[in-house]
């Protein structure tokens, strides 16, 4: 059981630091384009475009024509969207350092800082990196 716990408090410790670290980096790189799109997203519809007509058989429904019935729930810019990040960030790093944790214990432990860092670099490169390389934004 100390296994357990020892696995468990590492996790979150890692992932709450690097949790809050990402959403700091994503406040100066991620955040002002997510802002830019809500503002292209909410702008008004160009004059003559309608969303009455229904798509013909077979046709498919392209993301301009695509619509809400009602305001979809946003949160406020400035601290609430801050907050909602990091704690988002924080859990999805907890998850990750959960995984990557069992993942190394089940090949022998981390056998010291290096290995550690090591471990975490190659979970980056499997997880996030190489699958945005074969990924790109349309």
């Amino acid at each position: 059981m100390s296994l357990f716990r020892n696995i468990v408090f590492t996790a979150v410790i890692a992932g709450l630091l690097s949790g809050l670290l990402l959403t700091v980096m994503q406040s100066f790189s991620t955040v002002p384009l997510i802002l830019q799109a809500e503002v292209f997203e909410n702008a008004a519809p160009e004059a003559g475009h309608s969303h009455d007509a229904a798509p013909a058989a077979g046709a498919t429904v392209s993301a301009a024509e695509h619509h809400h019935g009602e305001e979809a729930w946003a949160p406020a810019d400035g601290f609430e969207r801050f907050i909602y990040t990091a704690a988002a960030d924080m859990l999805s790093a907890i998850g990750f350092a959960l995984v990557l944790i069992a993942a190394s214990e089940a090949f022998g432990g981390f056998r010291g800082w290096r290995g550690g860092l090591m471990f975490g670099i190659a979970g980056f490169l499997a997880v996030i990196l190489a699958p945005g390389l074969g990924l790109p934004p349309e």
